[in-house]
């Protein structure tokens, strides 16, 4: 089980570098950007780290717990679908706030060019 979670977490480590470096950096540039923009990226990137460490390590230790303790496999394939429904949900509210902190704070004037 240990090498499981270990090769799962070596697996996401440049995911887990990738969503750390997105909020260093925008943290770093809060003055340069927008409030709005700011904690859209920030939240974006912390939802998007949470989500590779939890989901991507438990969605798979998960059901080999539960085999392990007997579950019956209609129930190991319930919480796995559940669990990975929520994962699923959190990527895409991450995603999301990461797309909207791209068109946040923009002037009317730049999509009028186009």
């Amino acid at each position: 089980m240990a090498s499981l979670l270990l090769t799962n977490l070596l697996l996401s480590a440049p995911f887990l570098a990738l969503w750390s470096i997105g909020g260093i950096m925008a943290v770093l540039w809060r003055k340069r950007l927008t409030k709005a923009v700011f904690l859209l990226a920030l939240i974006g990137c912390a939802l998007h780290l949470l989500h590779t460490l939890t989901f991507g390590l438990f969605g798979s230790a998960l059901p080999m717990m539960m085999m392990q303790g007997r579950s019956p496999t209609s129930q190991i394939t319930m919480v796995s679908a559940g669990v990975g429904m929520i994962g699923q949900l959190l990527n895409l509210i991450a995603s999301a706030l990461l797309v909207a902190a791209i068109f946040a704070g923009r002037n009317a004037a730049v999509f009028a060019q186009d």
